[in-house]
C-alpha cells in the first residue's frame, strides 16, 4: 500500500532526476525547481534542492544547495528550450555520505558546468562546487553513483570544441567522496557503427538521459543516449570498465 503526500507547494516546477537511501534508513530525493516565463523561455535563477526524509517517507525537509543559471537552449530538431538545463543526480555511500552532481550557468546563456557537491552531516549543509566538466565547454545531463567509504563515479554529456552538434560522454571518479576527481576519461569512445557519430562525437543527447552503476567487483557500467537530434533516430550506447 502507499500513501500519497504533496512535499511541496510552489510557483515553480519540480524535477525530479535522482534519489537514494541511506544505511539508516534516510531518503534523499534531489530536485531541480524552475520557473517558466510566458514565452516558454526559463526565467532565472534554478535552484537544485535535495528533500529529505528522516522518518521514512512520513516527512520531507527542504534544502538548498546550490543556484544557478540557465544555460544555452537547445536547437536541435523537435529539442524544447530546456532540454539541456536544470538536471541532478545523488548518491549515498556504505558510510550515509552524500555525494550530488549538479548543471547550470554562471551566467544567463553561457555554457553550462557540472559540479560536484558533498554532505557529511545528513545534508544539513553541502559543501562545494567542484567543477568537473571541462571550462569552456557546455555540459548537461551527469549520471552518479558511489559505494564503500567516498568511491563515486559520474558521467556527463559535453560538447567538442563548443559545437552542440559534436557531443561525447565523460566519466571521472573520486575517492574522496567528490572532493577531489580523477582525470577525465571519455566512454563515448566508438568512433563508428551510426551515421549520428564521428571522430568529433555524435550529434545530439538523445533520450532522458543516462545511467550509471557499480558492479560487485568495482567497475563502472554506464549506459545513455546519442542521436542525430532530440528526434531521433538514435541509439542506446554502453560502455564498461574493464
Amino acid at each position: 500500500t502507499w500513501t500519497q503526500r504533496k512535499l511541496i507547494d510552489s510557483g515553480r516546477y519540480f524535477y525530479a532526476f535522482d534519489a537514494d537511501v541511506a544505511p539508516d534508513g534516510t531518503v534523499y530525493l534531489s530536485q531541480s525547481a524552475i520557473t517558466y516565463g510566458s514565452n516558454g523561455s526559463i526565467s532565472a535563477p534554478i535552484e537544485h534542492r535535495v528533500l529529505i526524509s528522516r522518518d521514512r517517507g512520513v516527512t520531507f525537509e527542504d534544502r538548498l544547495v546550490a543556484t544557478v543559471q540557465p544555460g544555452p537552449v537547445c536547437d536541435a530538431a523537435g529539442c524544447s528550450p530546456d532540454f539541456y538545463t536544470g538536471h541532478t543526480a545523488l548518491s549515498v555511500d556504505a558510510t550515509g555520505a552524500i555525494s550530488m552532481l549538479t548543471d547550470g550557468a554562471p551566467t544567463v546563456g553561457a555554457p553550462q558546468v557540472v559540479s560536484a557537491w558533498r554532505s557529511t552531516n545528513g545534508g544539513l549543509t553541502f559543501a562545494g562546487p567542484v567543477a568537473i566538466s571541462a571550462t569552456g565547454e557546455h555540459a548537461t545531463a551527469p549520471a552518479m553513483e558511489s559505494r564503500g567509504n567516498g568511491d563515486v563515479r559520474a558521467f556527463w554529456y559535453q560538447t567538442n570544441g563548443g559545437s552542440d552538434d559534436a557531443w561525447n560522454v565523460w566519466y571521472r571518479r573520486s575517492s574522496d567522496g567528490g572532493a577531489t576527481w580523477t582525470a577525465a576519461v571519455k566512454i563515448s569512445d566508438a568512433t563508428g557503427g551510426a551515421a549520428y557519430k564521428s571522430a568529433a562525437g555524435f550529434g545530439e543527447l538523445y533520450g532522458d538521459y543516462g545511467e550509471l552503476a557499480i558492479t560487485s567487483a568495482g567497475k563502472a557500467i554506464g549506459i545513455w543516449g546519442e542521436g542525430f537530434s532530440w528526434d531521433g533516430p538514435g541509439g542506446s550506447w554502453l560502455n564498461r570498465e574493464t
